[in-house]
C-alpha cells in the first residue's frame, strides 16, 4: 500500500515538474496587437502604398509574391498568418494562402523599437500573373495567435513580373 502511494506521489511530482510553464514562450501582451506587411525572402521589406512588388517566377514554374509580416503584442509561436492578394478596382480577391509561422524577435536599434518580432520568406502564390502584373493590388496579412489575439495591415501595391 505504502509503495503503491509513493509511486502516484513520484508519478504526480514527475508529472508536474515535466510540464510547460504556461508563460513560456508567450508573448509580452502590453496593448493591442499589431502587425506591418511586407516582403522579402530573407529579410524584411517594409511595404509603402504604392510600391513595385516583383513576381517571382519560382523554379517549379509556379509565381508567387514574398510575403512578410512583422507583429507585436502577438504570441509569435505559432501564429496563423492569412496573406490575401485582391484587385483594387474590383475587389476580386486573386488569391488567399494560409500559413502558420512562428515568428522571431527583431534585434533592437533604432529603426527597430523593442517587442517586434518577424516572419519572412513566406510563398503568397499568384496562380495566374498576368492578372495582376501592373495593377493596383490590395495585399494584406491578418495574424492570429493561439489565445484569439488579432492584428490586420495591407497596402496598395503595384506586383510586377520580373522577365529572367
Amino acid at each position: 500500500m505504502m509503495r503503491g502511494a509513493l509511486g502516484l506521489l513520484a508519478a504526480a511530482s514527475l508529472a508536474v515538474s515535466c510540464g510547460e510553464d504556461a508563460s513560456a514562450g508567450a508573448a509580452m501582451i502590453t496593448g493591442p496587437a499589431e502587425c506591418v506587411l511586407g516582403t522579402g525572402q530573407l529579410a524584411f521589406v517594409t511595404i509603402q502604398n504604392t510600391d513595385v512588388i516583383p513576381i517571382i517566377h519560382g523554379p517549379q514554374g509556379g509565381y508567387h509574391i514574398w510575403g512578410a509580416v512583422r507583429a507585436k503584442n502577438i504570441d509569435p509561436a505559432g501564429l496563423r498568418l492569412t496573406f490575401t492578394l485582391a484587385l483594387a478596382s474590383t475587389g476580386t480577391v486573386v488569391n488567399t494562402v494560409r500559413i502558420i509561422r512562428s515568428l522571431t524577435p527583431v534585434a533592437v536599434s533604432a529603426a527597430s523599437p523593442p517587442g517586434w518580432s518577424e516572419s519572412v520568406g513566406s510563398y503568397v502564390y499568384v496562380p495566374d500573373p498576368r492578372v495582376i502584373d501592373g495593377q493596383s493590388v490590395r495585399m494584406s496579412v491578418d495574424a492570429v495567435d493561439a489565445a484569439g489575439h488579432t492584428a490586420h495591415d495591407e497596402r496598395l501595391i503595384t506586383p510586377q513580373l520580373q522577365m529572367p
